[in-house]
Parts: structure tokens; C-alpha cells; sequence
């Protein structure tokens, strides 16, 4: 069972998302449960590299995804990784562009990333979340930049 400070802040966000125009409440709780995971995932990937495994957010072989201006190109134009990705970053940046055009693919393909890089101990759980973003999209309208923008700030 939720808390009452919990369940208060969860509603919060149901009902920002709510007034933006997502009145299915599966789809707009879905939306805040990606972007608690991605918040999550930035905490889960310091343990892994604290443990001397790769970065989730680091270079990958075969990289197939775009990458964001921001994000340096490594040899040969080469995937030098995805650090605009993490939760930091989204925070500091709450653009509705940058989430949907690189963050939303990378996080489709993070399963592909867990099983080339390894999954470390806690990659069990990790990895099975992974899995269940393979059809993650965000859903939330363009034209609601400030309701993102409150969401994370929440989050």
C-alpha cells in the first residue's frame, strides 16, 4: 500500500497528465512510470559501473540510433555512447523533442544494450524491465512543453 504523501504525489502527476489531454489513466500512468524508470536507471547504472561494469550510457557496438547534438561522436563518427539519455541531463533539458527523438529509442533498444554489455548483479531486474520497454513511446502532446516540464520537476 501507497502512503498518503506518496499516493498524494502520484495523483498529482496522474492529474497534470490528465489536464494535458491524456484522460486514459493507463496511458498516463505508463508515461510517469517511463519516466520514473528512467530516473531509476540513472541510480542503477552508478552501481553498475561502481562494480566495474560498462555504462548503459556508454559506447555501444553497432549503434544504430541517432544521436543528440549534444552526445560527442566518437572515431569515425562512431557511437561514443548516450549520456543525454540519463535522468540528469532530461532534468536540466525537459525538452519534449529530445525525450521523444533520442531518449524514447534508446530506451526501446536498452535489452539489446543489457545483453551485448552484460548485466552485471542487479541486471536481473534491469534487464527484465528493459524487456518491457521495447514498446515504450512517449505519448504526451508536443504542444505540452509546461506539463513536462512539471512532471520532472515532480519526479
Amino acid at each position: 500500500m501507497l502512503s498518503p504523501q506518496l499516493r498524494k504525489k502520484v495523483f498529482n502527476l496522474w492529474t497534470m497528465f490528465w489536464s494535458s489531454g491524456m484522460t486514459n489513466p493507463l496511458t498516463s500512468i505508463e508515461q510517469i512510470t517511463y519516466l520514473l524508470f528512467l530516473k531509476r536507471l540513472e541510480a542503477l547504472d552508478r552501481e553498475r559501473v561502481n562494480k566495474g561494469k560498462p555504462s548503459l550510457y556508454g559506447v555501444r557496438p553497432n549503434c544504430q540510433l541517432r544521436h543528440h547534438q549534444d552526445d560527442k561522436p566518437g572515431e569515425d563518427d562512431a557511437c561514443n555512447g548516450h549520456p543525454t539519455c540519463k535522468w540528469s541531463y532530461i532534468r536540466q533539458n525537459p525538452d519534449h523533442e529530445h525525450i521523444s527523438q533520442y531518449v524514447f529509442p534508446w530506451l526501446r533498444v536498452l535489452d539489446e544494450t543489457i545483453a551485448q554489455l552484460g548485466n552485471g548483479e542487479n541486471g536481473n531486474s534491469v534487464a527484465q524491465n528493459a524487456h518491457m520497454m521495447e514498446d515504450a513511446y512517449f505519448q504526451l502532446p508536443r504542444e505540452k512543453r509546461g506539463t513536462l516540464q512539471d512532471a520532472i520537476a515532480a519526479i
